[in-house]
């Protein structure tokens, strides 16, 4: 989807969504599996899981202030 050169919405990559999460899934297996430390997994997540509770409320419509979107656009190209 990235060399396409329209517009593309949320709902062109919900097919790719299981994929993803399952290659993930697997990733962070085959590192805990091959001794590595658990803290770069547990990182990880812990980065995921605060990305997600900061974007939440641009993503779910919720009325938030301007200034908030605004810190939010760390890409001039992001609409939100």
């Amino acid at each position: 989807w990235m060399l396409v050169p329209r517009s593309a919405f949320i709902y062109h990559f919900f097919p790719m969504v299981p994929f993803m999460m399952l290659t993930v899934v697997y990733v962070i297996k085959q590192w805990i599996e091959k001794g590595k430390s658990k803290k770069v997994v547990y990182g990880y997540l812990g980065l995921v899981l605060a990305l997600f509770i900061l974007f939440y409320p641009a993503i779910s419509g919720m009325i938030v202030p301007e200034g908030y979107i605004r810190f939010l656009r760390w890409l001039p190209s992001w609409y939100f």
